[in-house]
């Protein structure tokens, strides 16, 4: 942790990570102007431990699973949809026959 946490500009200062919960991405922000870098090994302790709490909490979640869920049903319908139009293409005369 020690090394995440650098001297710049007259600060010190890091890069907090943060969650956001409405559409479950990582997102990856520097916060400084601290003048001490206990100041800043504190801030950053906070907020890695509400990050870790973040990603608890969509781990937990019962919509993750089921975005995964929708998003796997999506892709698979694309792809079988494709595949009709290309036996479709092929025969000619119906989406089933070959």
């Amino acid at each position: 942790m020690e090394n995440e946490i650098q001297f710049i500009n007259d600060g010190w200062r890091y890069v907090k990570r943060s969650v956001n919960l409405n559409n479950f991405t990582i997102s990856y922000t520097q916060k400084g102007g601290f003048a001490s870098k206990k100041e800043a090994i504190k801030a950053k302790e906070a907020d890695d431990a509400q990050y870790d709490l973040d990603l608890m909490r969509i781990k937990k979640s019962p919509i993750s699973s089921i975005l995964l869920k929708s998003m796997l049903n999506t892709g698979l319908m694309k792809y079988l949809s494709r595949i009709q139009i290309q036996v479709q293409r092929r025969s000619g005369s119906g989406p089933f026959e070959i």
